[in-house]
């Protein structure tokens, strides 16, 4: 699933203090994540202090302003719009401990920084956008899994990092179970319990949700599609796409030409 539609800035900051911002409407997503330090922001009149490992999502149409700094601090700042089917609304402002070992290993992916002003020229701008939309997205899909499922088991959490790092990847119970350490049966138990569906379930609603969104591409055939998410078979694939979408690829890739 593609969220960002346009990355407007991002930023990696390590400072001994961060500067005020003065209070504004903003017309995109700011979202920041705070490795060290302590930081308030104001938002619609309401406080929301953000401490270690917490971030802070404010959607468009936000009355900003943050508080100065009075200690050293880190952290990351990624200022984007997104597609007019947003899920990011149902996400709290104010996320505690949203920084996981995994959105803390994409979070460092990309040391440098970008806004829509950077005097580069275009093959390295479009580069640089394309590698930050990419873990952006993958960041977003982690902390929307999260909400889903309000997952508090340690191994489903790396269940589901594992599924979503191989997604275009052929992948099974036994893998999943495998790369977490755990058995086969054991897996299948508890990430019943915690998301409510089998692991084949999530993984295929994962694949169909990023095929739809290939589908609406005129440059990606419905083979390739197939292919690209680990399905060899075509005829399997077009069974679970109708299967979760009621539809045929090749009806809803017509239909999203219209």
């Amino acid at each position: 699933m593609y969220i960002v539609k346009k990355l407007c800035h991002y930023s990696n900051y390590s400072v001994s203090q961060h500067i005020k911002m003065e209070k504004s409407k903003i017309p995109f997503y700011h979202l920041v994540f705070l490795f060290k330090g302590e930081m308030t922001y104001i938002v619609d009149g309401t406080p929301y202090t953000l401490t270690e490992n917490d971030a802070i999502l404010l959607p468009p149409g936000s009355i900003r302003e943050r508080e100065k700094g009075t200690a050293p601090s880190k952290y990351i700042i990624y200022n984007f719009r997104t597609y007019e089917n947003d899920p990011l609304k149902d996400l709290d402002i104010l996320l505690k401990n949203a920084i996981t070992p995994n959105i803390k290993k994409l979070l460092t992916l990309y040391p440098y920084s970008y806004n829509t002003n950077t005097s580069k020229e275009k093959t390295e701008v479009n580069k640089t956008v394309a590698i930050i939309y990419n873990i952006l997205n993958c960041i977003l899909l982690e902390l929307l899994d999260s909400n889903r499922y309000d997952i508090r088991n340690p191994h489903v959490l790396n269940a589901i990092n594992y599924i979503n790092d191989h997604i275009t990847s052929p992948l099974s119970l036994n893998e999943v179970s495998e790369a977490i350490h755990i058995s086969k049966e054991y897996t299948a138990k508890i990430f019943k319990e915690e998301t409510g569906k089998t692991v084949s379930e999530y993984i295929n609603e994962q694949k169909m949700n990023i095929a739809k969104d290939m589908l609406s591409s005129n440059e990606v055939s419905l083979r390739d599609t197939a292919l690209a998410l680990g399905y060899e078979n075509y005829s399997y694939f077009s069974r679970v796409f109708k299967k979760h979408f009621n539809s045929s690829p090749a009806k809803v890739k017509n239909s999203l030409k219209q």
